[in-house]
C-alpha cells in the first residue's frame, strides 16, 4: 500500500486549499479515511462519494488544529489524545466486504465557552446542514432527546465547567453503506449538580417517543433482577438519523467487571437469548487473540489491566478519556424487537495486547473463520493512520512534528524516509463483537488517529 490512493490522488488538484484548520484536518483525516476504503476495496465512485462528504459536510467542524504540543482546544474525551475523530471497521462476513465508518464531535471556537459550555452547537448545526442536502435524514429523534437529555441554563452549565466538569455530551458518526451516507447520533446525558446520570433519565425520555417496546421491557428486567445487570451503569444512548419507524435506540453502559462470565451473562441476558455453543466458542477465541490471555483463563477471574495504559486509567478528571477498568455494552431495544441486540466492547487501552500483535491476533481469527479476504489489506492500511497527513498537506501540528524518546515518531516512521518501523501506539481503541441470527459474530475494530509518542496529553 503506497503513500496514497488513487481517489485521493485524483480529488487532489480538485478540491482548493481552506483556511488552515480546514486544510490541516483534511489532509490529516482525509488521507486516513482514503486508506480504510482502499484497503476495504470500496468501488472507485463510493471512495469519491465518500471523501466529498468528509471534505464538504465533516471537516469544516474538526474545529482548530492541534497546538504545537499536541493538546485540544477542546479535547474529545472519547478519544485517548482527545482528536475528534475515531474510525471504524466493521469486519467482512464471509461472503461480504468490511464497512468503514467514522465517529467524531463537532468543534468550533466557542466549545465550551459560556456560550456553549456542553458543545452542543457545532453539531447541531452540522445536523442542520446534513439534513438540508439528504432528505433521508431524519432529526426528529435527535431533537427530541437533546431537548430531554439536557437542562437548557447555559450559565449554570458554564460555572460547572468552571469546576471542570463538562465532558463530550454529542458525537455524530457517518457510515459508508450501500446506497449511500447513513448519520448517527450518541448523546451522554448531563445535568446540572448531578455527575452521574441515573438509568431514569433515559428510560423517561425514551419512553415519550417509544411507549411500547418489547426489548426494552426485557431490558429493563435484566438490570433489575440480574446480579450482573445491577451493576451496570448508564453510559450513552444512541440512535440512528432516519424516519422513527426504522431507527434503533441503543442504550450503552458499563460493567466494573471485565471476566468472561460477566460478558457471557450480559450478551445473552443471562440465557434469555438463545446463542449457540459454537458462537461461545467463537467468541472465547477470539477474546483470547484480542488480549493474549489462555483459552483456559478461569471464566470468573478478571483480566489483567493492560501495563501500558495503567495510569491513564486511574487518573481522575473529568476531562480524562474514557478509559476505564470496564467492558461497555449496548442493547438495541427498538421497537419491533422482542429481544435487544447486544454488543459488546472491549477498550484494547486496557485490555489488548501489544498492537502489532492484537491486529495481527483479529486477522488470523478472521482467517481462520474462513473471513479473511481482506484481513492482510487491513493489517496494510493501519500503519498508515499513524501518517499525519504526509500527502501534500501539513505533517505536524501547527508545524512541529512530534516524536517520542526513542526518535520514532508517531506514526511508526523513523522521521527521515517515512519507513515504518512499527505500528503506531494506541491506534486500536476497541473491539466490539455482537452474536447474529445466522449464528456468526458482528466484529468491529475501532482505530484513533495518534498525533505523538505520549497517550494523553493533559
Amino acid at each position: 500500500m503506497g503513500p496514497t490512493t488513487k481517489a485521493w490522488e485524483s480529488l487532489r488538484p480538485l478540491l482548493p486549499s481552506r483556511e488552515s484548520d480546514c486544510d490541516y484536518w483534511w489532509n490529516y483525516t482525509g488521507l486516513h479515511l482514503a486508506h480504510l476504503l482502499e484497503a476495504a476495496q470500496y468501488p472507485v465512485e463510493k471512495q469519491y462519494e465518500a471523501l466529498l462528504f468528509h471534505h464538504h459536510r465533516v471537516v469544516p467542524y474538526f474545529g482548530p488544529a492541534p497546538a504545537s504540543d499536541g493538546t485540544f482546544h477542546w479535547p474529545t474525551v472519547n478519544t485517548i489524545q482527545g482528536p475528534p475523530v475515531e474510525y471504524s471497521w466493521k469486519w467482512n462476513t464471509a461472503t461480504g466486504a468490511p464497512e468503514v465508518r467514522y465517529t467524531f464531535e463537532a468543534v468550533d471556537r466557542f466549545s465550551g465557552s459560556p456560550k456553549d459550555p456542553l458543545n452542543q452547537g457545532p453539531s447541531r448545526d452540522l445536523l442542520y446542514h446534513i439534513a438540508s442536502a439528504f432528505p433521508s435524514v431524519d432529526l426528529a429523534w435527535t431533537n427530541h432527546f437533546l431537548a430531554t437529555l439536557f437542562d437548557h441554563d447555559q450559565h449554570r452549565y458554564a460555572q460547572e465547567q468552571d469546576n471542570n466538569q463538562i465532558t463530550t455530551t454529542v458525537m455524530v458518526a457517518a457510515e459508508f453503506v450501500e446506497p449511500g451516507v447513513n448519520i448517527k447520533v450518541y448523546l451522554k446525558s448531563r445535568r446540572l449538580g448531578t455527575r452521574e446520570i441515573p438509568l431514569e433519565v433515559y428510560k423517561d425520555a425514551i419512553s415519550q417517543v417509544c411507549p411500547a417496546s418489547a426489548s426494552a421491557t426485557v431490558l429493563y428486567e435484566f438490570l433489575n433482577s440480574d446480579p450482573e445487570g445491577q451493576l451496570l451503569t448508564p453510559a450513552i444512548l444512541g440512535i440512528d438519523c432516519i424516519s422513527a419507524p426504522n431507527s434503533r435506540i441503543k442504550l450503552y453502559f458499563r460493567t466494573p467487571h471485565v471476566r468472561f462470565s460477566t460478558i457471557h451473562t450480559i450478551m445473552t441476558l443471562n440465557h434469555r437469548k438463545d446463542v449457540s455453543a459454537v458462537q461461545i466458542e467463537s467468541l472465547r477465541t477470539l477474546l483470547a487473540a484480542v488480549t493474549g490471555l489462555p483459552l483456559d483463563f478461569p471464566d470468573d477471574e478478571d483480566w489483567p489491566i493492560n501495563a501500558r495504559f495503567e495510569d491513564l486509567v486511574y487518573k481522575s478528571s473529568a476531562k480524562v478519556p474514557l478509559v476505564y477498568p470496564a467492558c461497555g455494552f449496548y442493547f438495541d431495544i427498538a421497537p419491533g424487537r422482542d429481544l435487544p441486540n447486544v454488543k459488546v466492547q472491549l477498550p484494547l487501552y486496557v485490555y489488548g495486547r501489544e498492537e502489532q500483535q492484537l491486529a495481527d491476533g483479529v486477522a488470523q481469527w478472521m482467517k481462520d473463520n474462513g473471513r479473511g479476504k481482506f484481513a492482510d489489506l487491513f493489517l496494510e492500511a493501519l500503519p498508515r493512520l499513524g501518517d499525519r497527513g504526509t500527502a501534500h498537506g501539513p505533517d505536524r501540528a501547527k508545524g512541529r512534528s512530534v516524536k517520542g524518546a526513542n526518535g520514532v515518531h508517531a506514526n511508526g516512521t523513523n522521521g527521515t524516509n517515512g519507513m515504518h518501523t512499527g505500528m503506531p501506539r494506541g491506534l486500536q481503541s476497541y473491539l466490539s463483537i455482537m452474536f447474529t441470527a445466522d449464528g456468526q459474530l458482528e466484529v468491529t475494530t475501532y482505530l484513533t488517529p495518534v498525533l505523538s509518542e505520549t497517550p494523553w496529553l493533559a
